[in-house]
């Protein structure tokens, strides 16, 4: 398998211009390319709900109002120049191509858009188009704003402005957070290696692999829909994974050049051993993220892409890139390189021991211990992100929470029902009275204003707008209750839900659907790659489960965090009292993807060590002892990245980024280091079983390392 890679022997100089040479045209293609890429998505496009929002604009916009603007002034609404400059406002926003549906407080009587202070005033419309279109609209709104006097207030709000500033946001946080964790990873890097070549090498790989997929990200936005936060993945994965893949192969070419004391040999003996071990990783990280591409949501899909070409560009660059350079620099590499213990005689050996002698209360006690951090999850609510996702300095969201402050409760409609044209309307009256009697509806209308009404007009679609009583919050467990009823009565009539919460039902119903299957593929792939690679039915299956375990670890402490709102203070969030449906997939593919990643280089020595003869204790000794220091370096470097994204302002980006650093840093350390060797302690011999049939047809394939090279003696710099 690792053949045409070892085989290589280009011109290093070669191969490195042509790496440095895509990188400049990455760089080129960021500069002069549009950002395409959008801030929504979570939504399954087929769903009821997203067809009605595609239809919403023309039917009723008022009932779907994505765009306010919040008139304020210590004279009030009923000031003749607060009146004249709202009146100039609504006129100059209607004219703005692509707004419609624009009515406010001073053009219709709706005691609903003015705030019960009668300080402040609103101007509702909607924004037609895409994601794209609106944003491009948005812009010609803020531009086309005329001027008021300056003691009136005016500010722009609504999901459409809410999702814009979201996308601004990402963007800057995400510039921060690599200046932030480059420096840091080379620190990092530096104390591992002891020396400056070798330490910046990982870094080179990872800068390279960012560029080079965000680029590739870049184009594919202008052909299919691409979520913004797929950067937040892509840099996260690209410079933790890069790194982790060259901390392995130069640690590797170290130990062979100290042994062999020849470039070539050295390389050639590198790529038949860590490289093999990189390829097979990669490969398997790869097809588990690919099972996001399952889900309809662009937002989910979106990681897909990132994750799948951050880790092909990663591998590729870590492949080809890193032997060239082994044989540019040679011997400059291992400088700094430091002999450690003897395998037998490090601290991960020493530390293994211990857990070894008693496996059965390590597994235990670390098994309670991992349950009882998933037990939150078995409350988890879910919600849709909102302007309080933002940070509460931001604008918008000062702009928000004086509307959920200020303005009546309930002032828009919690659900909407599109009403076909020539619809029976006995049928549609007896509908409304259905729907009139769901526990917690106070009223169905039509809606104030039908767009563009017109007497005599050929019949047309119109809508049924559903009112909740007051108190009943959109988000809650209670108006989720409320619009799953109306949905239950509108579907029986073949009609359509459209709505906030009808799309978080909608979004949960997908997930629903797709997500057993989802999950029960990535354990169906983790179980192969681990098998092919181990040759033993009973050691894939462990590792599948304690993997299980140690995400719903991770999720239960977001569920805890986030949802409950425990360090939100500290984290510097606003828990809303639910975490975004589409998160638990995202941080199981993600992070069990990521977590393959250690497991491999643990089972790999471990199997290595089998083969050349040691017995069960021993392997597993040596195994950790080997692979101790690596696992929990790239944890480091890792979670420092995971971390820096989870310091962004945007409280989604912000669960992602912690999130998947705590299953890593939990898989890393308490599922690596000790309910790992503490199982197999109790399993014993048994770990190793597999059905005959099976283990010959694993061992035709080849999978496992050592094959193409005597295996090094070990002198590894990071495993005391």
């Amino acid at each position: 398998m690792t053949k045409p890679v070892a085989a290589q022997r280009g011109p290093a100089r070669t191969v490195l211009a042509v790496i440095l040479a895509l990188f400049a045209a990455a760089l080129t293609v960021g500069v002069l390319v549009p950002d395409a890429r959008l801030a929504g998505g979570a939504a399954d496009p087929a769903a009821d709900s997203a067809v009605v929002a595609r239809q919403i604009g023309g039917i009723a916009p008022q009932a779907d109002p994505n765009l306010f603007v919040l008139v304020s002034a210590p004279g009030g609404v009923d000031d003749p120049r607060v009146a004249a400059a709202g009146k100039l406002l609504t006129e100059r926003l209607g004219t703005v191509d692509g707004v419609v549906g624009t009515v406010s407080a001073w053009t219709v009587p709706l005691p609903a858009l003015i705030s019960q202070d009668r300080r402040s005033g609103l101007i509702i419309a909607h924004i037609q188009g895409d994601e794209g279109a609106q944003d491009r609209t948005l812009t010609a709104v803020r531009a086309g704003l005329p001027q008021v006097d300056p003691d009136i207030g005016v500010r722009i709000g609504g999901p459409a402005a809410v999702r814009a500033e979201v996308q601004s946001t990402i963007k800057t946080d995400l510039l921060l957070a690599e200046l932030v964790a480059m420096p840091l990873v080379l620190l990092v890097l530096l104390w591992v290696f002891g020396g400056v070549v070798a330490a910046v090498l990982p870094v080179a790989v990872g800068v390279i692999s960012i560029v080079i997929t965000n680029a590739l990200l870049l184009v594919l936005g202008h052909a299919v829909d691409v979520s913004v936060f797929s950067q937040n993945l892509t840099t996260a994965v690209g410079l933790g994974l890069a790194v982790d893949y060259a901390l392995l192969l130069v640690r590797r070419f170290r130990e062979e050049f100290r042994v062999r004391g020849d470039t070539e040999s050295a390389v050639t003996a590198t790529l038949a051993t860590a490289g093999r071990t990189v390829l097979f990783s990669a490969v398997t990280i790869t097809a588990v993220l690919a099972v996001l591409l399952l889900f309809p949501m662009y937002f989910v899909r979106s990681f897909a892409y990132a994750g799948v070409i951050v880790v092909v560009v990663s591998t590729t660059t870590v492949l080809v890139g890193l032997p060239a350079a082994f044989r540019l620099l040679g011997p400059r590499i291992v400088q700094g390189f430091r002999k450690s213990d003897p395998a037998e005689r490090g601290y991960w050996a020493a530390w293994t021991r211990v857990v070894l002698r008693r496996p059965a209360v390590f597994a235990v006690a670390t098994t309670v211990v991992l349950l009882c951090l998933a037990a939150p999850f078995a409350s988890v609510k879910y919600g849709t992100v909102d302007d309080r996702q933002l940070p509460p300095g931001a604008d918008i969201r000062a702009t928000h929470d004086v509307l959920r402050t200020d303005f009546q409760a309930g002032a828009l409609p919690i659900a909407y029902v599109v009403v076909p044209a020539n619809s029976d309307p006995a049928r549609i009256m007896a509908l409304s009275a259905a729907i009139g009697r769901v526990d917690g509806v106070v009223a169905v209308n039509p809606p104030p204003l039908q767009a563009d009404p017109r007497s005599g007009a050929t019949p047309r679609p119109s809508a049924l707008l559903v009112a909740a009583a007051k108190g009943i919050e959109p988000t809650s467990q209670r108006g989720q209750d409320v619009v799953s009823g109306v949905q239950r009565l509108a579907r029986a009539d073949g009609l359509q839900v459209g709505g906030g919460i009808a799309t978080l039902l909608d979004t949960e119903a997908a997930i629903g659907r797709i997500g057993p299957l989802a999950v029960a593929i990535v354990a169906l792939v983790a179980f192969a790659a681990l098998f092919l690679l181990t040759e033993s039915v009973v050691l894939a299956v462990v590792s599948v489960i304690v993997n299980g375990l140690s995400l719903t670890a991770a999720l239960g402490a977001i569920v805890w965090i986030f949802q409950d709102g425990h360090l939100s203070g500290p984290l510097g969030f606003t828990s809303t009292g639910s975490i975004d449906s589409t998160l638990p997939i995202l941080v199981v593919c993600i992070a069990f993807g990521l977590s393959m990643d250690y497991g491999v280089f643990v089972l790999a020595r471990l199997t290595e060590e089998r083969r050349s003869g040691a017995d069960h204790r021993t392997a597993i000794v040596n195994a950790i002892q080997r692979t101790g220091g690596i696992i929990t370096s790239a944890a480091i470097i890792l979670a420092i990245v995971l971390i820096a994204i989870g310091a962004s302002r945007v409280s989604a980006t912000k669960m992602i980024g912690i999130g998947v650093a705590l299953a890593a840093t939990v898989d890393a350390t308490v599922v690596r280091l000790i309910l790992t060797p503490a199982v197999l302690g109790v399993l014993g011999s048994a770990t190793w079983w597999s059905p005959e049939p099976l283990r010959r047809w694993a061992a035709r394939l080849a999978v496992h390392d050592g094959a193409a090279a005597a295996p090094a003696v070990e002198v590894a710099e990071v495993s005391s």
